[in-house]
């Protein structure tokens, strides 16, 4: 699942950004398994990113978090190149402020709740509460 938005200013970006991660982490946070969310130090941020947000669950059989999900702000980077551009009430060509994100890697999550929910006899037991809102 994705998602993406494009603003008229990088403050308004900004913004959007941190709806799209608090969206995002509140979606996390209803899944049965240890989550976390960082925010990328600026040496690991793609040349395209001036923040990103990345979402991670625990796998078990890795012992480690690994990353599920994430949301970046890009700000002018892809409409620059893109040329998307948005016109002022002046009359003015402006670039576009953009933020995309990955939502979800349903592979990951699958993944992740077999691996935290495996019995013994190697079946699943996964929270009823958990796969009654899904499945509903």
């Amino acid at each position: 699942m994705e998602v993406a938005g494009v603003c008229t200013s990088p403050d308004e970006a900004y913004q959007l950004y941190c709806n799209y991660v608090d969206l995002t982490w509140d979606l996390y946070t209803t899944l049965p398994v240890p989550v976390r969310q960082l925010k990328v130090g600026c040496k690991e941020l793609q040349v395209s990113e001036a923040a990103r947000t990345d979402f991670q669950v625990w796998l078990p059989a890795q012992q480690s978090f690994v990353t599920i999900g994430n949301v970046g702000l890009r700000n002018e980077y892809v409409s620059r190149r893109l040329c998307i551009y948005w016109n002022s009430p002046s009359n003015k060509l402006h670039y576009a402020n953009t933020i995309h994100g990955s939502v979800i890697d349903v592979s990951v999550l699958l993944a992740a709740l077999m691996e935290n929910f495996q019995t013994q006899d190697m079946g699943y037991n996964i929270p009823s509460d958990f796969t009654s809102q899904v499945f509903s």
